[in-house]
Order: structure tokens, then sequence, then C-alpha cells
């Protein structure tokens, strides 16, 4: 049985990486759209938790300010 404590928690954890979702200067690349279409999609989802895997705090900060707008989209 499914509590809904599980349904509030993504099912999976992100692996970011700011190659694969954040665009530097404007430029935006298939991946890069891919990506923030993919976020866009976890962001509109009703969890109340995601997991995300980053390499260094600089990246954390772009995941960061990237998803935090996508949230926002939802209200």
């Amino acid at each position: 049985m499914t509590s809904k404590q599980d349904i509030e928690r993504a099912p999976w954890c992100i692996m970011y990486n700011d190659d694969a979702f954040f665009s530097k200067g404007g430029e935006i690349f298939g991946r890069r759209a891919a990506g923030t279409s993919y976020l866009r999609a976890i962001a509109q989802q009703d969890y109340k938790e995601a997991g995300v895997l980053v390499r260094n705090t600089y990246e954390k900060n772009n995941f960061v300010n990237l998803f935090t707008p996508l949230i926002k989209e939802k209200d």
C-alpha cells in the first residue's frame, strides 16, 4: 500500500549537470531545451520533495535558480 508520504516524494532523483540544463549566454541547444522541459514537468507535479544530485555548489546554485521559477509557474 502506498502511503501519503510516498506520494509527496518524487520517485526518482535528478542528476543535475549544467551542460544538460543550463543555458549560458542565451544559447539553447536541443539537450538543454529537453532538460528544461523535463525539469518543468517535475515542477508541475504535486511533489513536496525531489532528490537532486549535483557535482558542486556552483551547479547547485544554477539548479536552484533554474528550478525555482518553474515551480512558481504552476501557481
